[in-house]
């Protein structure tokens, strides 16, 4: 499991405690956002849009905040 993979675990457990109060954001330590946006596929392309792109920070249509 990747990190993305752990997120989405995470997402579905909130969501799985209470309907009022789903998941609407992810806080996460900006060195780990970093590392997320290095993953690549087998064919070592970047899973995002790269270092060249514009990438919008979310994951599982939801809000990255990189915070330490």
């Amino acid at each position: 499991a990747t990190e993305i993979d752990v997120l989405l675990q995470a997402i579905a457990q909130v969501d799985n405690l209470d309907e009022r109060f789903p998941a609407d954001g992810i806080v996460i330590n900006p060195l780990d956002w970093r590392r997320m946006q290095s993953l690549k596929d087998t064919a070592d392309r970047y899973l995002g849009s790269g270092p060249f792109g514009d990438l919008v920070q979310r994951l599982w249509q939801l809000p990255i905040i990189p915070t330490k």
